[in-house]
């Protein structure tokens, strides 16, 4: 290995630099890492060394830097850098987790000798990584390997880890989404067995990693793949599974079709809680004409109340799940190239153009997700809408 393959800019190497020439062993670890062997975007920056939190401090502050101890660990000092472009740097000594609560949240510390010690405590294999420019990659569980075979594999027990730190259930299904990756089976296993301690959570950690989840580029695969685990914090989405639309504008059943809704929205998280939760109300509003042919009449009306379930337990806030709701009551209008039409649209999302925009690129994905021969007609119309509807605000006409 050489400095190429996980290339450090001058601030880390003078970081680096910095403890080891007081004696101090330092790496790069973590997400980095893994994101350099997995040639992604890098990412942020974190540190392991065996300086003590007390020395870390004294250092950078003594080198002009703020330097802060975290409240919440012992073991971890943040640098700010100073200009505004830079994101906090994280080091942290090598420790171990000794105790945590229900939620999986450390509660104490014990420090420990050697970095593989350290890794040892990290989740997944690809995240228990370290790197220096001169003595190379630490990789005691060959995540390098489940890199390159796009697998995600715990250190450790993996139904041990699921149950006493639950959040690494959604971390898992989010580096799915997010990379491409798949859980061995044992990860499978484990991640199945302990989706039902997801609930009890706090509900902005899950949040935060729905959203990442939901941004992903493989989240289609994800949403099919571990509709099980989901299901333990988003129930609303089990019955849309295997559920048979009976309608030839739908080659999906409805979970499918969502999930493709998903994927073709924008990768904000506003347009994709949309996607996912605008058709939830298919299933308690299905029925079948006397020619065999399936309709859900009102299921925008029924999918808002489902958002009004998730945006409490995963505390929205009232001006979030109010627009959520205008777009989802909406997104099965039908709009014409009109300037009529565009109004009365405008109008409902009351002339909100943020709205407006986010409504048409649902009302595109859901095209996009239905049978092929019905696709593109209604994406050009809703194209040409979205074109008006520029055209007329900015000449003054909305």
């Amino acid at each position: 290995m050489n400095q190429e393959i996980i290339p450090l800019p001058p601030f880390a190497l003078e970081i680096i630099e910095a403890l080891e020439d007081e004696g101090h062993q330092t790496w790069a670890d973590g997400g980095y890492v893994r994101n350099c062997l997995a040639q992604r975007h890098a990412g942020h920056l974190t540190f392991a060394t065996n300086a003590p939190t007390e020395t870390i401090t004294r250092l950078f502050r003594g080198r002009g830097f703020d330097a802060q101890p975290d409240p919440s660990n012992p073991f971890s000092v943040t640098i700010f850098l100073g200009t505004p472009d830079e994101k906090p740097i994280q080091i942290h000594r090598f420790h171990q987790v000794i105790e945590r609560d229900r939620t999986g949240k450390p509660l104490s510390f014990a420090h420990v000798d050697t970095i593989q010690e350290d890794l040892a405590r990290r989740d997944f294999t690809f995240n228990a990584l370290a790197w220096h420019p001169e003595r190379g990659l630490v990789d005691p569980y060959r995540g390098a390997r489940d890199i390159r075979n796009a697998t995600i594999r715990c250190v450790g027990d993996a139904r041990l880890l699921m149950s006493t730190e639950p959040l690494c259930s959604l971390r898992a299904l989010r580096f799915a989404s997010t990379m491409g990756f798949s859980a061995d089976e044992t990860t499978l296993q484990a991640l199945k067995l302990e989706a039902h301690r997801l609930p009890t959570l706090d509900a902005l950690a899950l949040r935060h990693q729905v959203e990442k989840l939901l941004c992903g580029p493989f989240v289609r695969e994800t949403l099919m793949d571990y509709i099980d685990v989901l299901g333990a914090i988003l129930p609303e989405l089990l019955p849309m599974r295997n559920f048979d639309q009976l309608s030839r504008f739908h080659c999906y059943d409805v979970l499918e079709h969502t999930a493709y809704v998903v994927s073709h929205s924008k990768a904000y998280a506003f347009n994709r809680w949309a996607a996912l939760l605008h058709d939830t109300g298919k299933p308690e509003t299905f029925v079948i004409d006397e020619q065999g042919r399936g309709h859900m009449p009102g299921h925008p009306e029924a999918s808002i109340d489902h958002l009004k379930n998730v945006a409490a337990r995963m505390r929205f806030s009232s001006q979030l799940t109010h627009e959520l709701e205008l777009v989802i009551r909406h997104h099965d209008d039908r709009p014409a190239a009109t300037e009529e039409d565009v109004r009365r649209l405008y109008a409902n999302l009351e002339n909100n153009e943020r709205l407006f925009h986010a409504i048409c690129d649902l009302m595109r994905a859901d095209s996009l997700s239905k049978a092929s021969f019905c696709q593109m007609e209604r994406v050009i119309i809703t194209n040409e809408v979205e074109e008006l509807f520029e055209h007329m605000l900015n000449e003054g006409k909305l």
